[in-house]
């Protein structure tokens, strides 16, 4: 019974110890990262964005890396491009209209991860069909 109570209270103390930096880290980090954050590096998407809401996908990328995609929808999406830093939106791409697209993006910032972004001004939901994939350039 005394191994018992060693292993128990070793137990508790360390999940005590293990729950107070997690809560601590969270409250430092509250707001710097997405959380729609992907890990993939290649990624091929169907969404249904309904009427007047959004789609966002954030992606892991750093300056060394060159993120090349392409979406269709079904009508006309607001998207965008953007990251945040310190509570702000950059834009990289600014919000604009647009049905089809493909393309590629470089960071210019080290800001960590990037997030694409639709919406949908609709008044029915949309079809979005998004590729994307992270390489090396």
């Amino acid at each position: 019974m005394d191994v018992f109570k060693r292993y128990f209270f070793s137990f508790l103390i360390a999940s005590v110890i293990i729950f107070v930096i997690a809560y601590h880290a969270e409250k430092y980090y509250e707001g710097q990262m997405p959380h729609n954050l992907t890990q993939e590096t290649r990624d091929e998407l169907i969404v249904k964005i309904p009427s007047g809401q959004g789609y966002e996908t954030c992606l892991s990328l750093q300056k060394t890396k060159k993120l090349e995609y392409s979406f269709e929808a079904e009508e006309a999406l607001e998207f965008n491009l953007h990251y945040h830093l310190e509570g702000e939106t950059i834009f990289d791409q600014h919000p604009k209209m647009l049905q089809t697209y493909m393309g590629n993006f470089t960071p210019k910032e080290d800001a960590g991860y990037y997030c694409l972004m639709w919406g949908n001004p609709a008044e029915k939901p949309v079809s979005l069909n998004f590729r994307f994939e992270v390489l090396k350039p």
